[in-house]
């Protein structure tokens, strides 16, 4: 990955292939004999689109497909949240602590006032159920 020219190259069946972004800022979307007559003579190509996008809220009140429903129901415990601290693995992370060390004197970053009350919302709650 080359996130300044903003291009992946990998290899398919053997095959080396760049994906290249797109460095133009006006982007517009086109229909298939659009994108037909611009990739025409130039052998293959496609398009891919990533963007973030924001989290939708959850309709409430609306009925859920029994198929969603039953993957639901199926990995619920994926979807709880945690009360206590992970099961210890072959490699937990943690952090050495050298006595004697001097503490690192550097101004915090500024965060907006929205962030900084969510995220002592978030500690306060990690605290209180034994995640910190």
């Amino acid at each position: 990955m080359n996130f300044k020219k903003l291009q992946v190259k990998f290899a398919y069946k053997g095959v080396d292939k760049i994906w290249q972004g797109a460095v133009s800022q006006s982007l517009e979307v086109v229909d298939e004999l659009q994108f037909m007559r611009l990739v025409q003579g130039q052998g293959e190509g496609f398009v891919i689109h990533l963007c973030s996008a924001p989290v939708m809220q959850s309709y409430k009140g609306e009925p859920v497909s029994d198929e969603l429903q039953r993957l639901l129901d199926k990995f619920a415990a994926l979807f709880e949240e945690p009360h206590q601290l992970p099961p210890h693995r072959t490699c937990d992370h943690y952090i050495k602590l050298v006595e004697g060390c001097k503490l690192v004197c550097i101004r915090p970053c500024k965060n907006s006032y929205h962030l900084n009350n969510e995220m002592e919302k978030l500690i306060k709650e990690m605290l209180a159920a034994g995640l910190l």
